[in-house]
């Protein structure tokens, strides 16, 4: 492919091209994967990711596009010929502070556009552990979610206009900023959560917020998960709106991160679950009010401690253990990860269902959950040992089979990627996949883009085929 090299080279600059060679090893993911040796480029604007489409589609070049490589999505597996598309060049940043949007690249890092926009008084909502890595691309076209989705919902919410460059280069200009423009079909809508499939986002206007001075957080202890569900409901009822996370920890993750913390932990080890909740308001709640709003809860039995953070540095530590994700990898080795979600009500069973399943046909297994249990999402953390590829399908559909079973969705905040695909019969219907492939072929008739990922090659099985 020297030709289609050089012709690329001759439209963005041969320096925007990395060599095979340097590519190889380049982290791919959190957990050790690395790159194959293949072309790596980087262009710097709209008008250049155009070109090399225009380029890549007319010669039948795959590409994958890269974000931040958090390896969130399902990993980022390469096939021999596929080449990377890397959107790290294109960060700019524009704050429109009067209209309370900001305009950014999708290369943008997620704290840096966290950083700006506070610099300018307010806020953009969306977070999670990853945000020093994380691009705004990836997380538009994964439709991530994040530790505060239970008040401001998930990146689909927080986007308000894209720009998109189609598989074979034309550009859709998809910019708006107005919170209601009702011109007919939505169409960003098809490249949020498409995972690149459909196209690549080049550039995105964000919703931003005002920003919340009142922030409350506490830290639970509890015995029973019945305990937990209606500590959410008192919260929630004691705090309104204002309530904007609400994290839940099974005692392995608790202890796999407390092991890690190497200071004093905000509650004892020891109980069934723990829950690290918090609240963001325009104005002062003082420690006396939040205290006040929780006495209920604390009279009625519910938890078997309750710590409110009395300080920034308190705060921190608390959020702390609930994203040192780092620690719980390492306690968990070789790691299997899953990101589901369940309806509340059903948490409990699932784990214990799971837990039950995989201890029966790998006896020397170790498993722990944890995630944002305010908006269904829970993660779960799995190590079977000395592992194969038979015992990882054989780990997924017993998981995913208990997702289908519930009516939850394989795939809470992740995205699919190529790991999760084959398995979409638990949590979509054929119809719907029929239909999916068919919107995919009809943007990328050349299969250019993402191939492998999000739909699965063949009609996937279903639960009834199990």
């Amino acid at each position: 492919m020297t030709g289609l090299v050089d012709a690329i080279a001759a439209e963005i600059g041969r320096d925007r091209l990395v060599s095979p060679d340097d590519v190889l090893g380049r982290a791919l993911d959190p957990i050790g994967r690395q790159a194959p040796a293949t072309w790596l480029i980087r262009p710097r604007s709209t008008q250049e990711v155009s070109a090399v489409l225009r380029l890549c589609h007319a010669a039948g070049q795959r590409l994958t596009v890269m974000g931040g490589a958090t390896g969130l999505a399902g990993g980022l597996a390469l096939a021999e010929d596929e080449w990377l598309l890397s959107l790290e060049a294109m960060r700019g940043i524009d704050i429109d502070a009067g209209n309370r949007v900001a305009t950014m690249g999708a290369g943008a890092i997620l704290q840096d556009v966290q950083d700006r926009v506070a610099e300018a008084g307010l806020s953009f909502p969306l977070d999670l552990g990853s945000r020093g890595s994380a691009t705004i691309g990836g997380l538009i076209a994964c439709n991530a979610g994040g530790e505060k989705a239970l008040r401001f919902g998930m990146m689909r919410e927080q986007v308000l206009g894209l720009e998109v460059v189609l598989p074979d280069g034309r550009v859709i200009d998809l910019m708006n900023s107005m919170v209601k423009n009702n011109t007919g079909y939505d169409l960003k809508q098809l490249f949020i959560g498409a995972e690149g499939t459909l196209g690549v986002v080049t550039r995105a206007v964000l919703r931003l917020r005002p920003h919340l001075p009142s922030r409350q957080t506490g830290f639970a202890a509890l015995s029973q998960f019945d305990a937990v569900l209606k500590l959410k409901s008192a919260v929630e009822e004691a705090l309104g709106n204002d309530l904007t996370a609400f994290e839940i920890m099974w005692p392995g993750f608790f202890d796999a991160v407390a092991s890690a913390a190497g200071g004093a932990l905000p509650v004892e080890r020891g109980s069934a679950y723990y829950v690290i909740f918090e609240a963001e308001g325009g104005r002062a709640m003082t420690d006396d009010m939040f205290i006040e709003a929780l006495e209920p809860v604390v009279e009625a039995g519910l938890v078997d401690d309750l710590v409110l953070a009395r300080s920034n540095a308190e705060r921190d530590g608390m959020w702390s253990l609930r994203n040192n994700i780092a620690a719980l990898i390492a306690a968990y080795m070789p790691p299997i990860g899953y990101d589901v979600s369940i309806p509340l009500g059903k948490m409990e069973q699932f784990v214990a269902a799971v837990e039950a399943g995989v201890a029966q046909r790998w006896p020397d297994m170790r498993m722990t959950a944890f995630g944002h249990m305010g908006d269904n999402n829970l993660h779960l953390v799995v190590t079977l040992g000395a592992a194969d590829a038979a015992d990882k399908e054989a780990l997924n559909h017993l998981i995913y089979g208990e997702v289908g079973k519930l009516g939850g969705s394989i795939s809470a905040e992740h995205g699919l990627g190529s790991e999760k695909r084959d398995y979409l019969g638990y949590s979509r219907s054929p119809e719907a996949i029929a239909l999916m492939r068919e919107v995919r072929t009809l943007f990328d008739p050349r299969g250019i883009l993402q191939q492998g990922r999000l739909l699965p090659d063949a009609e996937p099985r279903s639960p009834q085929d199990q």
